[in-house]
């Protein structure tokens, strides 16, 4: 049974070292522009996929259990960012303005439409 790969993938495939992590050969990519950073996924699939065929044997005896890893630990990641932006401090100086802009014009139309 013969594969064939795609360029980039045999360039992938090729930088492959047991000396190095997974994720430093990605960012050596992504430093060279071979890949961009929202290619992370697809980049760990076609390493599983290596292993699925017997070209790589990673230490792990489950791939999906591998995947189901790094897709929680991505979700983990994008709550935390979520949770940063959402409870993030507001200074008590500026607690209306970062609040309710438009508060303040509002309060002045109601009152000189009162008078």
């Amino acid at each position: 049974q013969s594969h064939r790969f795609e360029p980039r993938d045999y360039a992938i495939f090729c930088a492959i070292a047991s000396d190095r992590p997974l994720a430093a050969i990605f960012d050596d990519f992504v430093k060279q522009e071979v890949l961009s950073a929202d290619d992370e996924e697809g980049f760990f699939q076609f390493i599983l996929s290596l292993h699925g065929l017997g070209f790589l044997r990673l230490p792990i005896s489950d791939e999906s259990m591998l995947y189901r890893r790094f897709v929680m630990k991505n979700a983990k990641r994008r709550l935390a960012e979520w949770r940063n932006s959402a409870l993030r401090k507001i200074a008590a100086t500026s607690v209306s303005s970062e609040l309710c802009p438009t508060q303040s014009g509002f309060l002045f139309f109601a009152i000189s439409e009162m008078w």
